[in-house]
């Protein structure tokens, strides 16, 4: 897998769920996935000419309620649930 694949690899919902779960590792890979959705909307920002330190404040703001509502899913729907991002056969 090249750098970026692995950058772009979806990680949320993988992430949350073991957080969920209490699971090791669930805590960072939860704050690893934030802060690389964090580096990718970033840029976005800042092309908007927000003020560095505003921009880096709301783009991880931002990623940790998308983590907050991604764990919430789990906790909500039940721990056990399967990644909605996933194709699910029926």
């Amino acid at each position: 897998m090249s750098l970026l694949d692995e950058f772009f690899e979806p990680r949320s919902y993988q992430a949350a769920r073991l957080l969920a779960r209490g699971e090791p590792g669930g805590l960072a890979a939860t704050i690893n996935a934030t802060l690389i959705r964090t580096a990718i909307t970033l840029p976005g920002l800042l092309v908007v000419k927000i003020p560095v330190k505003k921009a880096v404040l709301g783009s991880l703001l931002g990623n940790i309620l998308v983590s907050a509502t991604v764990i919430g899913y789990y906790l909500n729907a039940g721990i056990d649930s399967p990644d909605p991002t996933q194709n699910q056969k029926t």
